[in-house]
């Protein structure tokens, strides 16, 4: 302003030998054209400021000068009218930005969306103080409106991720809003990384069933659209601490079977069964976690298990000869939980085929029992038959009738400690109910 005054002052002055000249009314007029030039020039400077707002973006309502500072000169010289025109404009475009950023969060990135409200912030910041006090209320409104929309999209990502279903994540994928796909993302890895932690943890706690039912969820997760490009190596750690497990086959490696090793075995047994379950269950997608050479790990068990109970039979028909039912129901007790035909029925389910140079060494427990029923049939029938008296079946000499006797009572006590035994046998039931 004070530019176009001088510039008026030096025009006039330069101007007084003509005004002299033309006398009163000449000077008149030219003062009358001074002062309208002034006038135009003072509204298209104004036209000039206030055009600098519209149609303009927000960054550049922070370059000198400040809004705030040109609030201060228009009110001083009384241009409340052009003033509030200006302020109306920025007023329109901070909200309209606002509520851009409210309706785009869930659409487009949440970067984008912070910056819209820091541009806004910025702006406020070298606005008068009135202008301060209102757009800062609606910031704070923008700003919790955009922190709601947030927390739903991560509730409904949670949600959905946590049913560890297939099916629903994939839909949730499909129907999702943009804000939401990027928060699933964004939790999905983080929840892989717990649950791996978790896993390792029911690993250490020998929670076999506990390990299996979480690797599932795992690879559910692990078949959805998701991309968990970020979750590579926690995938990676879970396959090495499964494949891990598989080193304690060693235990089978002594082929005398002893009560000591039976506790391990069965675990073993269990855990095998177990896994090839997960793997008949869960098909091509547990070779994901499980070791890639399981099938071969499946085999060296059943040779092992082969090679360790091998001399079960033997024992157990030198035992019944000698009538030893404390060491006859050890063998018993060894046979009963090998759990052989459950587990080569879980290999027939899993694809792996059977090992006949191994299987005829592998003795059942329905097995053993009917050979004991046999040989205890045939002991209750040898000790009748012998003591019918007859010409062709009395004893020459008190020796064979003594030495018949103490074969009928070693018979009978066998036959009794073998009935107060956990195994039931079903010659011995018959006996009970004559």
């Amino acid at each position: 302003m004070a530019d176009i005054l001088r510039d008026c002052y030096e025009l006039i002055s330069s101007n007084k030998e003509t005004i002299k000249k033309e006398g009163k009314h000449g000077r008149k007029s030219e003062i009358m054209d001074r002062v309208n030039q002034l006038k135009n020039t003072i509204e298209n400077k104004l036209k000039e400021t206030v055009d600098r707002f519209k149609n303009a973006p927000l960054t550049t309502y922070i370059s000198s000068p400040t809004p705030n500072e040109i609030y201060a000169k228009f009110i001083t010289a009384k241009y409340e009218n052009e003033w509030k025109e200006i302020e109306d404009i920025i007023i329109k475009e901070v909200r309209a930005q606002l509520e851009t950023a409210c309706r785009d969060v869930e659409t487009e990135s949440l970067i984008q969306t912070q910056h819209f409200i820091r541009q806004c912030k910025t702006v406020m910041a070298v606005l008068p103080d009135h202008m301060k006090e209102m757009l800062n209320t609606d910031i704070k409104q923008s700003e919790a409106e955009i922190k709601d929309k947030i927390n739903k999209a991560m509730r409904n990502a949670d949600e959905v991720l946590n049913t560890k279903n297939v099916d629903h994540i994939n839909y949730f994928l499909d129907t999702c809003t943009n804000l939401e796909k990027n928060e699933i993302e964004r939790q999905a890895p983080i929840i892989i990384r717990n649950m791996v932690e978790r896993i390792n943890q029911k690993w250490a706690n020998e929670d076999v069933t506990g390990v299996l039912k979480d690797l599932k969820d795992l690879l559910n997760i692990k078949s959805t659209k998701l991309n968990l490009s970020a979750a590579n190596n926690s995938f990676e750690s879970t396959r090495n601490t499964f494949t891990d497990q598989f080193g304690n086959l060693g235990v089978l490696d002594r082929y005398e079977v002893s009560p000591k090793t039976i506790e391990s075995i069965e675990q073993l047994l269990d855990f095998f069964i177990q896994c090839m379950d997960f793997k008949a269950d869960m098909k091509n997608k547990a070779n994901e976690v499980m070791p890639s050479d399981f099938n071969e790990k499946v085999k060296e068990l059943d040779r092992k298990i082969s090679n360790s109970f091998s001399s079960l039979e033997k024992k157990c028909n030198i035992n019944i000869v000698q009538k030893n039912a404390q060491d006859l129901q050890k063998v018993l007790d060894i046979i009963k939980i090998q759990k052989l035909k459950t587990f080569k029925q879980k290999k027939m389910d899993c694809g792996i085929p059977e090992d006949f140079s191994t299987s005829s060494n592998l003795w059942t427990y329905s097995e053993i029992m009917n050979t004991l029923n046999s040989h205890l049939e045939k002991m209750l029938n040898d000790m009748i038959m012998e003591g019918i008296i007859n010409e062709t079946t009395t004893k020459a000499n008190d020796m064979e009738l003594n030495q018949y006797f103490q074969n009928m009572k070693d018979t009978l006590d066998f036959m009794q400690q073998m009935s107060q035994c956990k195994t039931t046998l079903q010659i011995l039931r018959n006996l009970n109910s004559v």
